[in-house]
């Protein structure tokens, strides 16, 4: 991914993407903090978590435990079968990388 749009202001907002139709992300600053991330109880209505989906889950799996990343809980099956894991990033956001194979 590459930066398409930064507005330029401190902090900004961008967005995030390819060079084709596969997606883009917006980033944007905080405005009203409410709780922290990881004070939010999983599982709770609303967007509770980002799933990064991977080629080689082992491969980035091993990275992340290389770097020392702490995580929510052991590669389990996720939903349809492909492996699964969380972790938190430094804000306290719940990231999850899912291989998915053949879809």
């Amino acid at each position: 991914m590459k930066i398409i749009v930064n507005d330029g202001k401190t902090p900004p907002s961008i967005l995030v993407g390819f060079n084709d139709d596969r997606g883009m992300i917006e980033l944007m600053p905080v405005k009203n903090p409410g709780p922290q991330p990881a004070e939010t109880p999983r599982f709770q209505p609303g967007l509770r978590h980002l799933a990064l989906r991977v080629s080689n889950f082992n491969e980035a799996y091993g990275r992340l435990k290389e770097l020392k990343v702490p995580f929510l809980f052991e590669p389990a099956p996720g939903v349809g079968g492909d492996m699964v894991v969380s972790f938190r990033d430094p804000e306290g956001n719940e990231l999850q990388i899912v291989e998915r194979k053949g879809k």
